[in-house]
């Protein structure tokens, strides 16, 4: 007997098993240089998505796949960096995240434990049509995986003030917002927070609990 079950339970037990198969359909395998030109065009499209009014226009227009591939294909190949793609069934590209391991030396905008590394999760960019999937968790969980396997301590990442769905992503997966800071380049600065987690089993944890809302 289903009668019980109304269009809006229909409509919400329909959109649960759709996000369910596009979770199950997308791999996340660690990214190489080969990935760098995939990675750069998501990164552009994300940022032209995310950034109107937040960024300066002429920073979105400017940006270009061959500086950005050359970016990407230099941070992946970083010893100390930790780089993940999210494929579609196809084999597409439609997310990454990165991040690396920050020295006991390097000045980093959170208190630290004294002889202690951190962990910077530097970016994490979906396409559009992969949101709402559950590929944002799944992303970083990957992430809080491999950085504890380089041994850091706490984990933290920055995120523009005005990026709210960013930040309410952040919130569901219990990031403590430890301070404003500003973040950007040499010709622009946009406020905006540090978010942080104790530990990357912390991070995962949190990532293991929430629900599928990334």
């Amino acid at each position: 007997m289903i009668e019980w079950i109304t269009e809006s339970h229909w409509i919400c037990c329909r959109n649960w098993f759709k996000f369910d198969v596009m979770d199950n359909q997308m791999t996340i395998r660690p990214a190489t240089v080969d990935d760098a030109a995939a990675i750069a065009e998501i990164n552009i499209l994300s940022w032209r998505a995310t950034y109107v009014g937040i960024i300066p226009q002429a920073e979105l227009d400017a940006m270009n796949s061959p500086d950005l591939t050359q970016f990407w294909s230099d941070a992946i190949a970083s010893p100390e960096a930790v780089c993940s793609v999210a494929c579609a069934r196809d084999g597409e590209a439609v997310g990454f995240i990165f991040g690396s391991r920050m020295s006991v030396d390097e000045d980093v905008p959170v208190t630290i434990e004294d002889g202690q590394s951190s962990g910077f999760i530097r970016s994490v960019h979906i396409l559009e049509s992969a949101k709402k999937s559950g590929l944002g968790r799944r992303l970083m969980a990957t992430c809080a995986r491999q950085l504890d396997r380089l041994d850091v301590g706490k984990v933290w990442l920055e995120v523009a003030e005005k990026n709210t769905s960013a930040k309410a992503f952040y919130d569901r997966l219990d990031g403590t917002m430890e301070k404003k800071v500003e973040c950007g380049a040499a010709d622009f600065a946009v406020p905006a927070f540090i978010y942080a987690w104790p530990s990357p089993a912390a991070l995962l944890q949190a990532c293991e609990i929430t629900t599928k809302t990334a």
